[in-house]
């Protein structure tokens, strides 16, 4: 929510600010890769927490400075999110790449990822739209906050919501399924999803 409360006299500096629900991200067109900062890290860590989940954090120290209309900053690493995007609906399940800088930003959903799910957003229902494998559209409601930012939830609801992509296992080779199970909730995981996100979205 926006929070902003200035007398009319006041001339100093004014700082304005919202906040998201804890595991929705803002879908935001003019992000060009999935981002947070460690607040929203610690949120999403929590909420996959409650259904048995863990994000991978990686330090990845070649990744490049994450730049933006306020200019750049170096990040502290990559989460690696297993990710649900239609909770409701068969489908859209995988491994998104976050790259995590030491701002307070919560996650950030990009364009990358509505051009990979060929996303279709309609303001005036509020409604974010996707292709399922099977060439469907799948509708998922978005919240939208006092800002007139869209949010929605993004995260993994489950073991059953875990899925690796042939191109994540290709770039993280050493990664398995049981990695993202939290140790106290391990168990022998087989997905029967069949739907692809692409784990390289930036």
């Amino acid at each position: 929510q926006v929070m902003s409360s200035v007398p009319s006299s006041f001339s100093g500096p004014v700082f304005t600010y919202f906040a998201v629900e804890n595991g929705t991200g803002l879908v935001d067109t003019a992000a060009g890769q999935p981002l947070m900062g460690p607040s929203g890290l610690e949120a999403v860590r929590s909420v996959l927490s409650e259904s048995g989940l863990r994000p991978i954090m990686l330090d990845r120290p070649d990744r490049p400075m994450a730049k933006g209309v306020g200019g750049g900053v170096r990040p502290t690493g990559v989460a690696l999110v297993p990710c649900n995007l239609a909770p409701r609906s068969k489908g859209f399940v995988g491994i998104i790449e976050f790259v995590v800088i030491p701002h307070d930003v919560p996650p950030l959903l990009p364009v990358g990822l509505l051009e990979n799910l060929r996303a279709r957003i309609d303001l005036e229902k509020d409604t974010f739209s996707m292709q399922s494998q099977e060439g469907q559209r799948v509708s998922v409601q978005q919240t939208r906050l006092p800002s007139g930012h869209r949010s929605m939830p993004f995260c993994a609801t489950g073991p059953d919501d875990l899925f690796l992509s042939k191109e994540f296992s290709e770039r993280y080779p050493d990664i398995k399924l049981s990695d993202f199970i939290e140790p106290s909730e391990y168990k022998s995981v087989t997905s029967s999803r069949s739907c692809v996100v692409s784990s390289d979205l930036s």
